[in-house]
This record gives C-alpha cells, structure tokens and sequence, in this order.
C-alpha cells in the first residue's frame, strides 16, 4: 500500500504482482491478496494473469464512503470517552499524541511518517471503539484517501501539519472527556480532508 501511494500511480496504469512482490521482497500472495481487496471498492481491476490496472475513480462511490466515514468515526468518540482510565487505549492515545508533537518538531508535515500517523489515529477510533464495521473499510479508506489526496502535492505538507494541529485539538477534547467539543474537532477534520481530497482530484482532472 505504501509503495503504491508513493509511485503516485495514475488511472490506467498497469500492476503486474510478480514485480512489485520482487521489488519489496514479500510474498506474492501478499501482494494479491491486497489486490483483490481492493479491487472490492474499484480501486483495481484485473486485466489478464497476475496483471492489473488502475482504475479510475467512481466519485459517488467515494463521496458516499466518505460519509460513512464521518458517521462511524463521529459515533466512536462517546464509547472511546466511557472507557475506564484504566484502559490500554489511554496509554496508546497519549503515546500517539507525543508522537504527533516530536514529528512536528522534528520532520514537521513529511508525507510518509504523517502517513503512519493519521492511520494509527483513526484507525485507533475504531478499534478501541470496537467498531467491526469500520474496521473492515480501515484499509479501503486510508487508501483512497493517500492515493488520491497525492495528486496534489503543491501545498502537502503544510496540509499535514494542519491535519495533525487538528489531530491534537481532538486527542484532548478526548483527554478532557468532552464529547462535544470532542465530535466538533473531529467533525471539522474530517471534512478539511474531505475538502482538500476532492479538491486533489479536480485538479488532477483539469491537468
């Protein structure tokens, strides 16, 4: 997943599974395995063995697991404050947190170690919430959004760091267990993202 978002693939490209397993050394199965899981949300279509391509994006697809996205997350945030303090996911949050304050001091808005960051952060909200649901798409959703929000990269990483400031206004909306002011960064995160993800793809549209 991460080579692909890195070779910023186009529509219409071609994979071929042999290859990209050589190149990073992991199994061929691995690689289509990811394929197949994918190609469930029309990111991949499979043209002839062991070869595929990118497909172009389904906008209303995308726009409504972008809503489904908002739903989940917004509804994850009252079980996430009920937890125990007690609860391993205070430690990892305050773990997370502290990793968000050391890369904005040190690489501020990189693309890849942000990468990891924002999907250990959502992905968390998920998880600690025991959303099932959402934790299936975890995947289909950080993939759509990287390899999309990267076809426009002129302002990205001052978008990141952004994107991580509102990150920490939501971990301690969390911290202080206010659900409201909680649901209310998060809310506003979600759809800047949104917001600059369809604005990625317009312009690579009008190229």
């Amino acid at each position: 997943m991460h080579w692909i978002i890195e070779q910023e693939l186009a529509p219409g490209m071609y994979i071929d599974e042999r290859k990209v397993a050589a190149r990073l050394r992991i199994p061929l199965l691995s690689v289509r395995e990811f394929l197949i899981s994918m190609s469930q949300f029309g990111y991949f279509r499979k043209v002839r063995d062991r070869e595929w391509v990118v497909e172009d994006l389904d906008r209303t697809f995308f726009s409504q697991m972008l809503d489904v996205r908002m739903m989940f997350e917004l509804n994850s945030i009252a079980p996430l404050i009920e937890l125990p303090e007690q609860d391993p996911f205070w430690r990892t949050l305050y773990s997370l947190r502290n990793q968000h304050l050391d890369l904005l001091e040190t690489k501020g808005g990189e693309t890849l170690p942000f990468v990891e960051l924002d999907n250990a952060f959502h992905g968390l909200l998920n998880t600690a919430s025991n959303n099932r649901v959402m934790q299936i798409f975890q995947d289909a959703v950080f993939f759509v959004f990287y390899f999309h929000y990267r076809w426009d990269n002129s302002d990205e990483r001052a978008r990141n760091e952004i994107a991580m400031r509102e990150h920490l206004n939501i971990m301690d909306a969390i911290f202080d267990k206010d659900v409201e002011s909680s649901r209310s960064s998060l809310r506003g995160h979600l759809q800047a993202a949104q917001d600059n993800l369809l604005s990625s793809i317009e312009n690579r549209i009008k190229r």
